[in-house]
């Protein structure tokens, strides 16, 4: 009896831990203090990161980024796809000769940080609370992340 009460207080934790969602990190997309766009159009972000358009308005090279983290909420969000559709749409680009470039996938927020500083016509999506003060945060459609508005959640 005890051996089949633990059993099931196990199973329902277990299920507690696969099927409860945690609070999503609210999501920044940024580029290096340098680079002169201070705003997108979701639009805009959509066609950057799925290789539509290769360079900022100001004609500038990007260099896309993600932080995995927050990869699935991005995709959902932004591109309206699934993280499999993104990887399949970007291999078709690769096979096609296309001239955009898949995004560097960074697992923690440091790497991001450090790619995002040093590399010309960066851009990257992470964790608002993974942002410091030497990086600028892109408002979107003219919000920023701790808008209301904000179009990134």
């Amino acid at each position: 009896m005890k051996r089949s009460l633990a059993r099931a207080m196990a199973g329902v934790a277990f299920g507690l831990v696969v099927y409860s969602s945690p609070a999503l990190a609210q999501i920044a997309v940024v580029v290096s203090k340098s680079n002169p766009v201070n705003d997108l159009s979701l639009e805009d972000l959509e066609d950057l990161y799925l290789g539509r358009r290769t360079t900022f308005a100001s004609g500038e090279l990007v260099v896309l980024g993600e932080y995995r983290p927050a990869r699935r909420s991005f995709y959902q969000v932004v591109l309206r796809l699934s993280e499999s559709a993104v990887n399949r749409h970007w291999i078709g680009i690769v096979f096609s000769e296309g001239q955009a470039s898949p995004p560097r996938v960074f697992r923690d927020a440091e790497a991001a940080h450090r790619f995002v500083l040093s590399t010309r016509g960066a851009i990257c999506f992470l964790d608002l609370a993974a942002v410091t003060d030497d990086m600028k945060v892109l408002t979107i459609g003219g919000n920023g992340p701790r808008d209301q508005a904000y179009s990134i959640r």
